[in-house]
């Protein structure tokens, strides 16, 4: 089942939600070139009155500026838009999850020390002035997700 959750948490006063069940049509970029026309896709949806949730990676960068460069994507979508009839209120979920401890970088010290050492040349030689630099963090997960999120936005004050 995919559901979409948009609001911005229980910490905000006046909170709100909304939840998107069960797409009545969904698609994916894997591709770069498929991002734009992913898009166009989902505009066209929303004129005609639907509920869209469009999903849109850091990888899919060079679909709007070629200048953009990232890490190839592995798995994950660069982009994903589902097509919902109805919005509903968001249902609190009670339900608890266990996430492990042993979460595992996605690259290794060498290419982190690399990446750190061109920020700082890039620094020193006057071509930014800031980078956040990030990279992906791996772990295993059971429970409810959903639950799982609503405790990371109250933890974190999104």
């Amino acid at each position: 089942m995919t559901k979409v959750v948009f609001g911005p948490g229980e910490s905000v006063s006046g909170g709100w939600s909304l939840a998107l069940d069960n797409p009545l049509e969904t698609r994916k970029a894997s591709r770069i070139e498929e991002v734009l026309p992913l898009l166009a896709f989902a505009e066209e949806r929303a004129q005609a009155g639907a509920y869209v949730a469009v999903m849109i990676a850091y990888e899919a960068a060079a679909a709007f500026d070629s200048a953009l460069v990232t890490h190839e994507s592995a798995e994950f979508p660069l982009a994903w838009a589902g097509v919902f009839a109805n919005a509903s209120e968001c249902e609190e979920h009670a339900g608890g999850s266990v996430v492990s401890e042993d979460w595992k970088p996605a690259i290794d010290q060498s290419e982190y020390d690399s990446a750190v050492r061109t920020i700082r040349d890039l620094i020193a030689a006057g071509d930014t002035y800031q980078v956040n630099y990030s990279f992906p963090l791996t772990s295993t997960f059971s429970g409810d997700a959903y639950a799982w999120h609503r405790e990371l936005c109250v933890a974190q004050g999104a």
